[in-house]
């Protein structure tokens, strides 16, 4: 029979690093999580932006447009509440002449992230704000219509296009203008805004595929990216910090094993033991209060004697007048009643001793600390990019919202025709809210429907 031996057991973790493995992986994996529905939504929107680019041709109406199309003109973007912008002064250069989309780029401004729309505010240097108004794409021209005047770029006539990497505006040059001017937009349609430009450029210049490719090779670059799973924490990577606190912890309230009553009994008796030894450590330090003459020489306090006390000083008279060397000497007697004692002594009162003044001692009390106000706490809601609202609605879980609460386009940028939409709330490419989801026409003059809101 052959002679089996085990190897060493391995020890038993201990509870309290058992315990910060267990809250490092459920902190680890919430993390990985969210990283992978951000990760997901940007899929999905490379994934509807690549059949727009390959499948879509443009509209012949839109609400938030009010140009006049020629023949055969379609309709790529249009967007309300826009700036014009031009150029204090003539340009002196040229703009680049890449005008191709990138939706990784969009992440130098923030554009991925689901902002609210707002008005924009801030002016490029060097460029003054002409007018406000909207802003419309087609597949020959981009064209302003503001409350004071408007403008077009004729894209036959385009010299140069530049989008900001920081900021949403777009500068366009063209051939029959010597300023360049462009426009400053709402920072939650930069991606729509960038992405039917391009789409319209590319329908102008006939080189869909061109656009078409550039999104396929950022669609495999972002698959290549997908988040990772965490790696696993064990327990005996717990910080060596942890572990002293955990010892400090037993000493006080016992083991985790012990019966409650006996670890409540064991904490209070630690705790009174300690405040007491926190008191002899006052004591000790606080010196004791001493009175302190004029001198400075520190002495005990004396009670002062109110009695009066005299002395008596022996002085000869006419009848006991002798010979010097046989004068009495001066005698101290007690306190006589008169000026003259019978044995013919003059009594001289004694004066009276001053008492000395004793300096208060005059304790200082501690000022109490003021005792700190609890800080509200909020609870930070994950909307995965979903403009901020009062009801939690997201694009990451829940489900679909066929009747949003009231008050729901004070929050969300909807649609003119949203009220009487009869499916359930999406988002559509140009960054605006629907309620005719999953029916046959949603989002049509919005790009498409992008993605659904949940609850």
């Amino acid at each position: 029979m052959s002679d089996l031996r085990e190897g060493p057991e391995r020890p038993v973790p201990q509870a309290w690093r058992l315990k910060w493995a267990q809250r490092e992986n459920q902190r680890r994996l919430a993390e990985h999580i969210a990283a992978d529905q951000r990760w997901q939504t940007e899929l999905d929107d490379l994934d509807r932006m690549m059949a727009t680019a390959g499948n879509f041709e443009g509209l012949t109406s839109h609400r938030d447009s009010s140009v006049l199309l020629k023949k055969g003109e379609r309709i790529y973007a249009a967007l309300p509440r826009v700036t014009l912008i031009e150029a204090s002064v003539a340009a002196a250069g040229q703009l680049g002449t890449d005008s191709g989309f990138s939706f990784h780029g969009m992440r130098s401004i923030g554009a991925n992230r689901g902002s609210t729309p707002a008005n924009p505010t801030s002016v490029p240097e060097g460029m003054r704000v002409v007018d406000h108004g909207s802003v419309t794409v087609t597949d020959r021209r981009v064209a302003f219509q503001g409350s004071k005047k408007g403008r077009e770029w004729a894209l036959a006539k385009l010299q140069g296009i530049e989008h900001s990497s920081t900021q949403p505006y777009t500068l366009i040059q063209v051939t029959n203008r010597q300023k360049i001017s462009g426009i400053l937009y709402p920072l939650a349609y930069a991606t729509a805004w960038r992405f039917n430009l391009a789409l319209a450029l590319a329908v102008f210049n006939n080189d869909r595929q061109r656009l078409v490719a550039g999104l396929e090779g950022e669609r495999q670059e972002l698959v290549a990216a997908r988040p990772a799973l965490p790696p696993l924490a064990l327990p005996e990577q717990a910080p060596r910090g942890l572990a002293a606190a955990h010892a400090l912890k037993t000493v006080y309230f016992g083991r985790t094993d012990q019966r409650p009553a006996r670890r409540v009994v064991r904490g209070a008796a630690m705790s009174a033991v300690t405040l007491l030894a926190l008191l002899g450590l006052v004591g000790a330090v606080i010196p004791k209060a001493t009175s302190t003459t004029q001198g400075g020489s520190a002495f005990p306090t004396a009670r002062t004697s109110t009695s009066a006390t005299t002395t008596q000083i022996a002085l000869p008279t006419s009848q006991n007048v002798a010979p010097a060397r046989q004068a009495a000497p001066a005698a101290i007697g007690t306190t006589s009643s008169g000026p003259t004692s019978r044995n013919g002594l003059v009594a001289v009162p004694k004066p009276k001793p001053k008492p000395t003044p004793t300096r208060p001692v005059v304790r200082s009390r501690p000022t109490p600390a003021p005792r700190p106000k609890p800080t509200p706490t909020h609870v930070v809601l994950n909307l995965c990019g979903a403009p901020t609202n009062p009801w939690g609605y997201n694009f990451c879980r829940g489900g679909y919202i066929d009747s949003p609460a009231a008050g729901f386009c004070s929050y969300f940028d909807c649609i003119a025709n949203f009220p009487n939409g009869h499916g359930y709330v999406v988002q559509c490419v140009d960054g605006m809210f629907s309620k005719s989801g999953g029916r046959q026409g949603a989002c049509s003059y919005h790009g498409g429907e992008r993605r659904p809101l949940l609850t």
